[in-house]
């Protein structure tokens, strides 16, 4: 352990906010070839950031109704979704909260390409990739016949994220006070930026339910809730534990941790995390499709004029598969 670790584990959960996402559940059914569709039920905070012109650049700027707030969002929602093919049963509407409430169904080729953003977005902490609707970080790998595997998008977050610096710490050649007056320093660093974490994670939630098209052989990271359909569940207030519990430890508790490489201490200091990281699902007798993929994704696509003026969208803006 070093403190780049702690440093990828915070660029790694901001991957989660940078969307402004503070409930999402998202159901995913996937046929034998890779195919599949996903259900997704989002409350998020209606962020808008077109804050009018500049100082000097004239009058202000006409302030937004309710129904453009949401417009805009759905648009966006729609419009910058990689890897979708087709959406149907798209709705939104205000919460009491005043949170925004967005359902809809995604149909997708590949798995994989969910997580794919598009190529002028703009880049952030650690030059991550923002991507402003969501994302399923998962793959599926079907090259062993009757079989497939389902993995983390981006395992092996050191490979895929860039540490917000390039100067590596090893905790194992310090000596206690070393180790302690580095520790000082993270504390000192958390404590800038704990009200925002607080303000972003606490209400955060992500919920993932897999309809698998065969028998769950193998699983690591999900719960098992039947013979073809494994879930997880991510906190944001659990991360936030972490955090704390990692910057509040002692250089002997950190000493402990690091000797003999101890698995077990590591778990427990992550604890309900332990088991969400890096999840691997092996499914094996593959069977038949479970919905007829293309008949869907045509009738969902025919029926694009109504969703349109449903949700008042413009002419302009182009739904997957226009």
């Amino acid at each position: 352990m070093n403190g780049r670790t702690a440093r990828i584990a915070l660029c790694a959960g901001l991957l989660t906010l940078l969307s402004g996402c503070v409930e999402i559940t998202q159901t995913i059914t996937l046929n034998p070839d890779g195919r599949g569709k996903m259900k997704l039920d989002i409350v998020t905070a209606a962020y808008d950031f077109d804050l009018g012109p500049m100082p000097g650049g004239g009058g202000p700027k006409k302030k937004k109704s309710l129904d453009e707030i949401k417009r805009d969002a759905v648009t966006k929602f729609l419009s910058e979704a990689p890897g979708v093919t087709a959406f149907k049963d798209v709705s939104a509407s205000w919460t009491r909260e005043g949170k925004l409430h967005l359902t809809a169904t995604a149909y997708f080729d590949k798995l994989d390409e969910l997580d794919k953003a598009p190529d002028n977005a703009p880049k952030g902490p650690g030059n991550m990739d923002m991507t402003p609707s969501f994302r399923s970080s998962f793959k599926t790998d079907l090259s062993k016949k009757g079989t497939m595997h389902i993995t983390a998008r981006n395992k092996g977050v050191g490979d895929t994220v860039k540490p917000l610096d390039d100067d590596p710490v090893d905790l194992s050649k310090m000596s206690d006070k070393e180790i302690d007056d580095y520790l000082l320093a993270q504390r000192v660093e958390y404590q800038k930026v704990r009200p925002l974490l607080e303000m972003m994670f606490n209400d955060l939630k992500l919920t993932t339910v897999l309809h698998l098209p065969g028998d769950v052989a193998e699983l690591k990271g999900f719960k098992k809730d039947g013979k073809r359909t494994v879930s997880q569940v991510f906190e944001g207030k659990v991360l936030l534990g972490v955090f704390k519990k990692f910057v509040m430890m002692d250089a002997a508790e950190v000493k402990k941790l690091m000797a003999g490489n101890n698995v077990k201490d590591l778990m427990t200091l992550l604890g309900p995390l332990a088991s969400y990281g890096e999840p691997d699902v092996t499914v094996h007798n593959l069977g038949g499709p479970q919905f007829d993929y293309e008949k869907e994704v045509r009738e969902a696509r025919a029926a694009y004029p109504a969703l349109r003026k449903t949700l008042g969208l413009d002419a302009g803006v182009k739904l997957p598969g226009e």
